[in-house]
């Protein structure tokens, strides 16, 4: 027997070019967000493209939450896209994923003792669908979110960092010539000091001094990298509140 064919939902075209979207503002490469997702990198990077293309033809509701999670996103992200992608399907299927009304409550009259009395019947209780997910899944799940969650959080400490760079860079009239390198050398020594958090302090100085040597070695102020590496480890120590 043949492989079953699915019929293709229209407007998926607009829906991976938002999945795109995502993924590359969370500086993410396909095979990176594929392994995210859980598939082997070797391979997954494939399945990531062609549904970035629109060339999935029904893309499951597990699949799009594990793209929006590996890439610190949310449905709002994706909200605008996905009425059209969802049109023309039938119906009956729509009914079907409709959560089920609770009943009303009744009312009847019930004789007693040549007086009525009203007698309630209870609501009838909401049906809560169980998850039959997999543990497996399940867990993987609430991996992917807690992953966005730390992400979405290191990222809010980064740009803290970068807009008080930026204060500083103004006060001491750096050109903006040279404001990129700045830039780039906060979000590489914030990556860094979230990479070895772990570490052991004295391997952490040594990998952060080979960070500030390179910086230097571009025509960046020393004393003024010195200043940002302090201002960075403020930042990423403080929390997300703050």
């Amino acid at each position: 027997m043949g492989r079953k064919r699915h019929d293709k939902l229209p407007g998926l075209a607009e829906l991976g070019a938002r999945l795109k979207a995502l993924r590359t503002s969370a500086g993410l490469s396909q095979m990176k967000l594929s392994s995210l997702m859980g598939f082997n990198p070797a391979h997954g990077y494939k399945y990531v493209f062609k549904l970035e293309k629109g060339h999935v033809p029904n893309p499951t509701l597990r699949t799009l939450q594990s793209f929006l999670a590996a890439c610190g996103s949310s449905w709002q992200d994706i909200v605008t896209v996905l009425p059209a992608a969802g049109q023309g399907r039938p119906a009956a299927a729509e009914d079907a994923n409709q959560p089920k009304p609770a009943a009303e409550a009744k009312t009847e009259a019930a004789p007693t003792k040549g007086k009525l009395k009203v007698v309630e019947k209870p609501v009838a209780p909401v049906c809560i669908p169980r998850d039959n997910r997999p543990a497996r899944v399940r867990l993987k799940t609430e991996l992917l979110l807690k992953r966005r969650d730390q992400a979405a959080a290191f990222w809010s400490r980064v740009e803290q960092a970068e807009l008080t760079t930026a204060d500083l860079l103004h006060a001491r009239r750096v050109p903006s010539s040279l404001q990129r390198r700045y830039f780039a050398f906060v979000r590489s020594l914030c990556s860094l000091l979230q990479a070895y958090v772990s570490a052991k302090p004295a391997l952490l100085e040594q990998r952060v001094q080979v960070v500030l040597k390179q910086a230097a070695e571009q025509g960046m102020d020393p004393k003024l990298l010195g200043e940002i590496r302090d201002l960075c480890r403020k930042h990423l120590a403080a929390s997300p509140a703050s």
